[in-house]
């Protein structure tokens, strides 16, 4: 006798078997190319944190669909592949804020800045606004120059 078992709708499927895959990667191979330590090789913070947010934003466009699901904190699915990457953002961020001529008590506002550009999230919202991945780095390296140029709020 054979039993035939109800079906998951096959976008479900879809996902679930996303989900696994990215699972058993490690999160520093899903963005091929955007290495931190790769960026900690370039001496000035400006040429390394343009040189990252280009790698990283030509990443969120090649794979905007999927990162759209991953990014989405309310998706329990991806929480697992999230959490993973969440040390190597760390890492990359720490390196990125390296060298930069700021006070120690205005260093969290950089690294904060520098957490913003990198938001994948912050990207869309640049790109939906009609700006190139270039215009969009452009504008983060701005925003962080700013930063770096402000008077220590502390």
């Amino acid at each position: 006798m054979h039993v035939k078992m109800p079906k998951k709708p096959a976008s479900s499927m879809k996902i679930s078997g996303m989900a696994r895959l990215i699972t058993t990667v490690s999160p520093a191979s899903i963005a091929a190319g955007t290495r931190p330590d790769a960026w900690a090789e370039i001496a000035d913070p400006e040429a390394r944190l343009t040189r990252a947010l280009t790698a990283v934003y030509a990443h969120y466009r090649r794979n905007r669909v999927l990162l759209s699901v991953m990014a989405d904190e309310t998706s329990a699915e991806f929480a697992a592949v999230r959490e993973a990457g969440r040390p190597m953002l760390v890492h990359a961020h720490a390196v990125l804020g390296e060298g930069w001529p700021v006070s120690e008590s205005a260093r969290p506002r950089l690294l904060t800045a520098i957490a913003h550009a990198f938001s994948f999230w912050a990207w869309v919202s640049m790109t939906d606004l009609g700006l190139s991945d270039d215009e969009a780095a452009a504008l983060m390296l701005d925003m962080v120059r700013g930063v770096v140029n402000s008077r220590d709020p502390t």
